[in-house]
């Protein structure tokens, strides 16, 4: 027994030996990598520790996506982190290693905050809302690390803040989409505002403070989590809800004055509250500089002038909201101003009816999508999976902004979903049969439009899984006086067990395309107006719960 331990303890030695001498040959091998990364991911979270005061531990692991856990544990990816350590330079992958692990590491001070909302949500909305939070915590923290309390870092500043704005920006969900995490737009904003916050707090100069406080609403009795929480809401608008009820209407149209001696924008507009209950508004209007050549949107912006409403709107009630903005700083030979108000996403606004909020709590975490081409996703998630009146009330819900136009037969929304090159957008809701029409204008070339349309029809087709049954109702087009308008009806063709109808007017040179869907609970139709001579095109899709 002792010769047979004598003999493993030598080859146990010799095994340790060549392992050295391996180590000595090759320094750059893999094991000495991750060892390298293993330790600036310590050193940073250190730093983060050191700067909240709220414990975490972070590991590597060989997983596609990083996530947060609410028992203090942190794990990042591994594969993703080697990825970009081989894509930017040593100085840029620390800027972006901190903006992940303060991301991740903001979820756990928001756990230590409100774990039981956070653990137990189902809701896509609530979770885009924790998301945007977790994003300005980590501006500020980013800002804090590398004590950025310039103001000129909040601009398209050359560097580290720059790289962390379009970082930021390329992590977004698609623009007005049914998913889990901010917008393009909004992870940029979010991130903005925390960078903003941290210039507050470690300024000296009152100046500053004063600039911060108008352009960014911070304010300076609250601490980082409670001005993040208000902030998310107004980043992601949450919940929307509570703007369904809201109309708004511009009461001028905008005024530039273009002059030298007073460079400004005049806006009016008006909210009105056509709901049963007090809905308190949080509203930012601004100017920004938009890059005018570089045409990649994550190219971060110029903030410029901004200005707040607060105020509680009763049922029955309206306020106009105007004043004047002034652009002069964000226009230069490089970038054009550019007047910004809700309901675009990169406006900060939110309505609140101090009540809890109907939430979208039976949401997943994996949205479907259906890709139209490299620009154009369709997302309507689980309203589209089952379009029954259960999940029409959610698509109206998540999808529908302000109130544009009421009448007696219907009620005119602004839409959340925007295409684009559409200069119009609009969702009705009809009274008379609880059905939806979602409206769209478009500015595009006819490649463009057909493209649109044989997407939705297919991603329609794909996300329902329904088997179509041929309909065959249409109703004859007459005008006014009772004339046959001239529309062929005899163009039909079998599409997907379903049927597209084309009808032509050959003295108007207008062509209509339609393909109606319908099942058992549900019939959805799909319908394209070209205008050939002006070249302008709609798009018309309905809904209707049997």
């Amino acid at each position: 027994m002792r010769k047979n331990n004598f003999s493993q303890t030598i080859c146990w030695l010799e095994n340790i030996f060549w392992l050295h001498i391996l180590f000595l040959v090759l320094p750059m091998s893999v094991a000495a990598k991750v060892s390298g990364l293993e330790e600036e991911v310590q050193n940073i979270a250190e730093k983060l520790i050191q700067i909240e005061g709220i414990d975490a531990t972070f590991t590597l692991s060989n997983v596609a996506n990083h996530s947060s856990l609410s028992n203090g544990q942190i794990q990042l990816s591994e594969p993703h982190l080697t990825t970009l350590r081989s894509t930017y330079n040593r100085d840029e992958f620390d800027a972006l290693l901190i903006i992940i692990m303060a991301h991740e590491y903001g979820h756990q001070i928001e756990y230590s905050l409100d774990r039981n909302s956070m653990v137990q949500t189902n809701s896509c909305e609530k979770r885009t809302y924790y998301e945007a939070q977790a994003d300005i915590i980590a501006g500020y923290l980013f800002a804090v690390a590398y004590k950025y309390y310039e103001y000129s870092k909040l601009t398209n500043s050359s560097g580290f803040a720059n790289l962390a704005l379009r970082f930021m920006y390329n992590l977004g969900d698609r623009e007005y989409s049914i998913g889990t995490h901010p917008s393009f737009k909004q992870r940029r904003n979010a991130f903005r505002m925390g960078m903003a916050y941290a210039i507050y707090s470690h300024t000296e100069s009152n100046a500053v403070k004063d600039l911060i406080s108008a352009e960014y609403n911070v304010p300076s009795n609250l601490s980082l989590y409670e001005w993040s929480s208000d902030m998310s809401k107004a980043i992601c608008h949450f919940p929307n809800e509570c703007l369904l009820n809201i109309k708004h209407e511009d009461v001028n149209e905008l005024q530039w004055n273009k002059t030298r001696d007073n460079p400004t924008v005049r806006f009016s507009e008006r909210y009105s509250n056509l709901g049963t209950k007090t809905v308190h508004l949080f509203l930012q209007y601004k100017v920004i500089g938009e890059n005018r050549t570089d045409n990649d949107p994550s190219y971060a912006d110029i903030h410029g002038d901004s200005k707040f409403f607060e105020f509680d709107l009763e049922p029955g009630d309206s306020k106009v909201c105007s004043g004047t903005l002034n652009w002069s700083n964000v226009a230069t030979t490089s970038y054009m101003p550019l007047f910004i108000s809700p309901p675009d996403n990169e406006a900060i606004y939110y309505g609140d009816d101090h009540n809890d909020p109907n939430l979208d709590e039976d949401c997943t975490q994996d949205m479907n999508y259906s890709l139209l081409d490299d620009k154009i996703i369709v997302d309507y998630g689980s309203a589209i999976q089952k379009l029954n009146r259960e999940s029409l009330t959610k698509f109206k819900r998540l999808q529908l902004g302000f109130i544009s136009e009421i009448t007696d037969d219907f009620t005119d929304h602004q839409s959340r979903f925007v295409f684009p090159n559409s200069t119009e957008n609009t969702v009705t809701r009809y009274n008379d049969d609880g059905s939806m029409s979602y409206d769209i204008d478009f500015d595009g070339s006819e490649e463009q439009i057909n493209k649109i349309y044989v997407g939705l029809k297919t991603a329609l087709q794909n996300l329902t899984g329904y088997s179509f049954a041929f309909r065959d109702d249409y109703s004859t087009y007459v005008d006014e006086d009772g004339n046959d308008t001239g529309f062929d009806h005899n163009h039909k063709a079998s599409l997907n067990n379903g049927i597209e109808l084309i009808r032509k007017n050959e003295r108007e040179e207008l062509n209509e395309m339609e393909g109606l869907f319908s099942d058992t609970q549900c019939t959805v139709s799909i319908r394209l107006t070209k205008n050939i001579r002006y070249h302008r095109y709609s798009l018309n899709l309905n809904f209707k719960a049997l």
